[in-house]
């Protein structure tokens, strides 16, 4: 169950939440909306900030405490949060103009632990906290195993989504001659590996797809390529039929090794006394405190696959254009049968299912990008609005 659910007692989720938070010995807890990859679209079953506030935006953070709870979010979300956060049990905040370690300073006492999931933070996005609440006497402490988990008791599961191989015809560059650019810069900044755990970072290397997220050609996994061009890459083997693995490994003697996911935590401990870099984006603080632990020389900085990425190849280009002439098609026809319908015969809804078709009727589409945002009248002000079918309004004149 998700936030949101009008069946659900908000303040029973609280309550079990909070009896967990006393077992650990903890005043207060985060619940960023993240996952382990730092996505910002999440499947279902890593959307916990949802579940526990109700709150279904694709940004915010909520601490909730022994007594109180708080939910953060940007002007994006201001009203979105209200709507679905209940107020009778959320305090609702500008996670700028009042930021969380203010809050914490408020609500939690000196010799306290505040914790969190080493997996669903980065070491930069914790630096001011941590800073704040040390010199404040509160310790920030990462706690093993998320602590939403034990208590959403009807958490959907994660089905394995396939892997397809992106061909060389679109991304235009071999992965094993991405893989040897990659590891010349290594070489070039004096290091030995580099940890990649930005999905979109892993699919461009090694030119792979999948449907781990909605919307996203995400792949959810981990890969450690040394300076030697040689990688492991830590996967769902479930997501890979025997041709895409054949391929990805086909790159050349032992140069792409496939590993399960539960190993990747050990090959991480197998780093020790190396120069690896991790990226200050994504890597999240499970693996900076695990390599820190076995003596790596660990050298937070820029994945290297991330500028490489965004200068594209002239065959990327070239796709990039083709995408534009055939999504501009499907707009001018969706203009075109607009301006033949009557105010009030459609609605938002059914506006966002005409342009939702006609894209889909284009060479190569795969998915949309995000839910197509048609708001008419008030609904136009809110910045992310969804449409559902049964609340849609009807598209008036002088109103779009």
């Amino acid at each position: 169950m998700h936030g949101g659910d009008p069946t659900v007692d908000p303040s029973q989720r609280l309550k079990a939440l909070r009896s967990v938070l006393a077992e650990h010995g903890l005043a207060a807890y985060l619940v960023p909306h993240a996952d382990q990859h730092q996505n910002e679209y999440l499947t279902p079953r890593n959307e916990r900030l949802a579940w526990i506030s109700g709150f279904s935006g694709s940004a915010g953070l909520a601490v909730v405490g022994l007594e109180a709870a708080a939910l953060f979010v940007d002007g994006r979300y201001t009203l979105q949060a209200r709507d679905q956060a209940d107020p009778k049990h959320w305090q609702h905040l500008h996670i700028t103009t009042d930021p969380v370690e203010l809050w914490l300073k408020r609500h939690v006492s000196a010799g306290d632990a505040v914790g969190f999931d080493p997996r669903l933070h980065t070491p930069g996005g914790l630096a001011r906290l941590r800073t704040v609440l040390e010199n404040s006497g509160i310790t920030l402490k990462a706690v093993d195993g998320n602590l939403i988990d034990p208590v959403w008791t009807d958490r959907p599961e994660q089905a394995p989504a396939p892997v397809t191989i992106y061909d060389l015809t679109f991304a235009g560059e071999a992965s094993r001659d991405k893989r040897q650019r990659m590891a010349d810069a290594l070489t070039e900044d004096g290091l030995d590996a580099v940890v990649i755990s930005a999905p979109d970072n892993l699919a461009w290397l090694f030119n792979i797809r999948g449907a781990d997220v909605d919307m996203t050609p995400s792949v959810f996994a981990y890969a450690i390529l040394k300076s030697d061009a040689r990688a492991a890459l830590f996967i769902d083997k479930a997501k890979l039929g025997a041709d895409v693995r054949a391929e990805i490994e086909a790159q050349g003697e032992g140069a792409v090794t496939v590993f399960d996911p539960d190993q990747f935590a050990g090959a991480l401990t197998d780093l020790g006394d190396l120069g690896v870099r991790v990226d200050s984006a994504t890597a999240n603080v499970f693996i900076v405190d695990t390599l820190t632990a076995v003596g790596a020389k660990v050298d937070v900085g820029a994945d290297p696959c991330t500028l490489a990425k965004a200068r594209k190849n002239p065959v990327e280009l070239q796709g990039i254009r083709n995408a534009h002439v055939r999504d501009g098609v499907a707009l001018a026809r969706f203009f075109n049968w607009f301006a033949q319908t009557q105010p009030g015969q459609e609605t938002e809804w059914t506006a966002a299912q005409k342009i939702d078709g006609l894209r889909a009727e284009g060479e190569h589409y795969r998915s949309l990008s995000f839910p197509t945002i048609s708001g008419a009248g008030e609904n136009g002000a809110i910045v992310h609005y969804k449409v559902e079918q049964a609340t849609a309004r009807s598209l008036g004149p002088d109103e779009m």
